[in-house]
């Protein structure tokens, strides 16, 4: 995204003449296609202060009726759509690596957990007798399986 203004016109006296320029742009605009926008400029806290609002009341926007000069933004209808499709596809993404990041969570806990179990087991002699220590190493990718049918269903 650049930091250019998204308007395409600006300056435009709010007077008769300008009123009329803005009238006759709208006529030969392609609606299918393009959407247009007018939005006031001028000094705002002045005004809000007129008519008994705070200062920051229109730091968006000012009344068209009340404005100095108006701003026309014309927007593409069609790279609306296209944006918004792949905000969709983003945010779907978004949600499935939640997803993803949580799974992993699961099993970094669970692989901590084996390898508690598996320093336990260990403490408690059975690394004492080579035999014994090989068969529990064996045996740690069946239990791995298990913990994680049992988690998630069928691997």
């Amino acid at each position: 995204m650049s930091d250019a203004p998204k308007f395409v016109l600006s300056g435009i006296p709010n007077n008769d003449e300008g009123r009329v320029f803005i009238a006759r742009l709208r006529g030969f605009t392609n609606y299918a296609r393009y959407h247009v926008k007018v939005r006031g400029n001028g000094p705002r806290a002045p005004v809000a202060r007129a008519e008994g609002l705070r200062p920051t009341a229109y730091d968006q926007d000012i009344p068209l009726a009340k404005a100095a000069t108006l701003r026309v933004y014309i927007e593409d209808k069609l790279e609306a759509e296209a944006l918004s499709s792949r905000w969709g596809e983003i945010r779907s993404l978004r949600m499935e690596n939640e997803t993803l990041t949580r799974n992993v969570q699961d099993m970094q806990l669970l692989h901590q957990s084996l390898q508690h179990d598996a320093r336990l087991a260990y403490s408690r002699g059975w690394g004492v007798a080579k035999k014994k220590q090989d068969e529990w190493f064996a045996r740690m990718p069946r239990l791995l399986r298990k913990a994680l049918t049992y988690l998630y269903g069928e691997i």
